[in-house]
């Protein structure tokens, strides 16, 4: 082997071949990508017939609780501020009075009732 014989086999070896490849026929890639979506759709209603997700029973009994005796003022309190609120909105720049309000105080004390009333029924329920 010659010196330049070696320095081109270096040369080759650190080099990049270019992959060639030939594309399949148009009408296998149409049925290949065929076949993949009949298999999705089958292991999709597979997974939905062997879970079925469970009812979200929070929101159930969230408006219970609000509705209960317990948390009632507190919801009307929230109830009366979030009309004001609207009232302010729909009226038009000139006829507004004051600064606009927030019921953040209001949806606090009632969210804070709500999941008192909540926490324990709940639990019930998931054990």
């Amino acid at each position: 082997m010659t010196l330049s014989q070696f320095l081109s086999d270096i040369y080759e070896s650190f080099t990049v071949a270019e992959a060639k490849a030939e594309a399949p026929p148009a009408e296998d890639k149409e049925e290949a990508s065929e076949e993949k979506e009949e298999e999705k759709e089958e292991a999709a209603a597979e997974e939905e017939e062997e879970e079925e997700e469970p009812e979200d029973i929070l929101p159930q009994l969230q408006e219970e609780c609000q509705n209960s005796k317990k948390c009632a003022p507190y919801k009307h309190h929230y109830d009366e501020c979030a009309e004001r609120v609207q009232k302010w909105d729909d009226a038009e720049e000139g006829e507004r009075e004051g600064k606009r309000e927030s019921c953040v105080e209001e949806y606090f004390h009632l969210m804070h009732c709500t999941g008192d009333c909540v926490a324990p029924k709940l639990w019930a329920k998931l054990k």
